[in-house]
């Protein structure tokens, strides 16, 4: 299985570049933010390219991620708690079935209520 990505503070996390080597890469990190942004989805942005830091102070290991980015493409979308083994990570054509499926809806409710009720 691909290595766990930092996570952000929220629940929902986009894991992109600014630096895309593509246009692909470029436009799917758009898309995927504008679908998120657009359901009015709290959620962080972690930028692989100039980050340095993830959540609660860890150090972003680059050489982990490039060996994690050989094989998938960014942007990468991460739902779910780490800690409680719930996370999921996709890519934007999944992020995108799920949406045309009616599915993300569901998903992101059920992870964002679980996030707002371990705060409470």
């Amino acid at each position: 299985s691909p290595p766990i990505l930092p996570p952000g503070r929220l629940p929902v996390c986009v894991h992109v570049t600014s630096t895309p080597m593509e246009r692909k890469i470029a436009a799917d990190c758009r898309r995927a933010i504008a679908l998120l942004t657009a359901k009015k989805v709290p959620f962080d942005i972690i930028d692989l390219a100039t980050d340095r830091v993830g959540r609660g102070g860890i150090e972003i290991d680059r050489a982990a991620l490039l060996h994690c980015f050989r094989s998938q493409r960014l942007p990468r979308i991460q739902i779910g708690a780490v800690e409680d083994g719930s996370v999921l990570t996709f890519d934007t054509d999944r992020l995108q079935e799920l949406e045309d499926s009616g599915e993300l809806n569901a998903m992101l409710f059920a992870h964002i209520s679980q996030h707002l009720g371990q705060r409470a």
